[in-house]
């Protein structure tokens, strides 16, 4: 998966490729996280106050079903998804 992250004051976006994971020690209860490509995690606080957008969706079976789980846990989190996985083209097959 990739996403684009733009820093609020600069106004400068960045793409990285981003993974899902629970073996991390930010994973807490199995709940996954957002690992990026230069080793930071990406939570739900960043993600929204960072406008975080996702360029390419997860191609793999486990990166949506995780996905979809860091979303529900932002929504709980939130109350609101920051999210919404309807827009996005996720065929859930291995690529």
């Amino acid at each position: 998966m990739k996403i684009r992250i733009t820093k609020p004051f600069a106004g400068k976006s960045r793409t990285y490729r981003a993974t899902m994971t629970t073996d991390h020690p930010a994973s807490q209860y199995g709940l996954p996280v957002m690992l990026l490509s230069d080793g930071e995690v990406l939570n739900v606080a960043n993600w929204m106050m960072q406008g975080a957008t996702i360029v390419e969706a997860p191609k793999r079976k486990d990166q949506v079903e995780m996905l979809a789980r860091w979303i529900d846990n932002a929504d709980a989190m939130t109350g609101g998804k920051p999210l919404d996985l309807g827009s996005l083209d996720l065929d859930g097959e291995e690529g």
